[in-house]
């Protein structure tokens, strides 16, 4: 089994075999029966390809994905069958999944080709039927059934060669060998149930896929969405992606579609110190707390408190900052004699140092005094 390589659900190192993790050291013996049945699957998959069933291949290939998304050999098949199949969406999850195991280049070569097969989609379904497009070498499976089906020709049954048949050409994409175990009948039958639960969700995210008229707009709108916030990005127009993300926080599935661009997004407004921005996003980024803190507590303002208020209710676990700025909050409800709002933070100061009692410091003897105070008076 030496070249199944997997990414460690532990650690998220790469590794080799289906022992255990050769970094962190777990054994892998509670998901052995998972790479067993992947490998199967995978070759299946490269059985249903060479006989030009691409859509089959796909279905069987993606719905093992959903079960077991870490064996690295199975996720670049189906980065490619995804890509062929014009399910973008699905790829684009494959290639965040593959991210910390991508070169920078290679991720955002992939993006880019995602990008490309978009384009061409959206081009094909605006223009009038071009015979020409049928004699390009580069169509997907996907792409040249959308011509052939917008014009009502014969799908043509030439195996595509632009994916799929050069990865069956790459000496990685041979057969993967696994002496096989004895596997438990329960285990199976509940593995096989697994599958077939995931695969009624994917048969139905298929099925919108589909080129019927009535759902080509919808997913017409989906991949410009895509192609806009990529573009906007690759432009460095921050402002505009953030302004596509907010138009569109009410797209189905949103954030867990394109979290990885959300978090390469977030990542890239920190490092820039474009604080505001990276506030805007919905996107729940570990920086985020202390981009607030840089942005309207670090210097003194008017409306400090305020601000302070607000860092308590957006980030109420975060340990940085929280418990000075409780203290600072306390003493000025203290100052104004607004005992309820003053006993109230104390409260949320005591839960806080209890989480992290480290901060003991910040619980001194004033706080204490109006903890108290209130339980004398109950």
């Amino acid at each position: 089994m030496d070249d199944i390589k997997l990414i460690c659900h532990s650690c998220n190192a790469v590794t080799i075999g289906v022992d255990e993790c050769k970094s962190c050291g777990i054994d892998f013996n509670n998901i052995r029966l998972l790479c067993e049945i992947s490998i199967d699957i995978y070759n299946r998959s490269i059985n249903l390809i060479d006989s030009n069933n691409i859509k089959k291949a796909w279905a069987i290939v993606s719905d093992q994905i959903t079960v077991f998304p870490y064996m690295i050999n199975m996720l670049e098949l189906g980065y490619l069958l995804s890509l062929d199949n014009g399910d973008y969406q699905e790829t684009i999850k494959i290639i965040n999944q593959l991210r910390i195991v991508l070169p920078e280049d290679n991720y955002q070569l992939r993006l880019e080709n995602i990008k490309k097969n978009i384009e061409f989609y959206n081009y094909v379904i605006e223009n009038e039927f071009d015979p020409d497009l049928l004699d390009r070498k580069d169509l997907s499976y996907y792409h040249r059934e959308i011509i052939n089906n917008k014009n009502s020709i014969v799908v043509n049954s030439q195996k595509n060669e632009s994916f799929i048949a050069k990865f069956l050409s790459n000496s990685y994409a041979k057969y993967l060998s696994v002496s096989l175990i004895m596997l438990s009948g329960f285990l199976l039958t509940m593995l096989i149930l697994l599958v077939k639960e995931n695969s009624s969700l994917k048969d139905k995210y298929q099925m919108e896929l589909n080129l019927q008229e009535s759902k080509a707009s919808a997913l017409l709108t989906s991949n410009e969405f895509y192609n806009k916030l990529l573009r906007s990005m690759n432009e460095g127009n921050y402002v505009e992606s953030v302004s596509i993300l907010k138009r569109n926080q009410g797209f189905e599935n949103f954030n867990k579609d394109i979290e990885y661009i959300l978090r390469d997004l977030c990542e890239k407004l920190w490092m820039m110190g474009e604080y505001d921005l990276l506030l805007d996003i919905d996107y729940d980024y570990k920086n985020k707390p202390e981009a607030f803190y840089r942005l309207f507590l670090k210097k003194k303002n008017d409306n400090r408190i305020e601000k302070g208020e607000e860092f308590i209710r957006l980030f109420p676990n975060y340990e940085n900052y929280t418990s000075p700025i409780l203290l600072e909050i306390i003493k000025h409800y203290e100052s104004i004699n607004n005992d309820e709002k003053a006993y109230h933070y104390s409260v949320l100061m005591e839960k806080h140092i209890e989480k992290y009692p480290n901060n003991y410091i910040f619980l001194n003897s004033n706080v204490e005094s109006i903890l108290n105070e209130r339980k004398k008076v109950w």
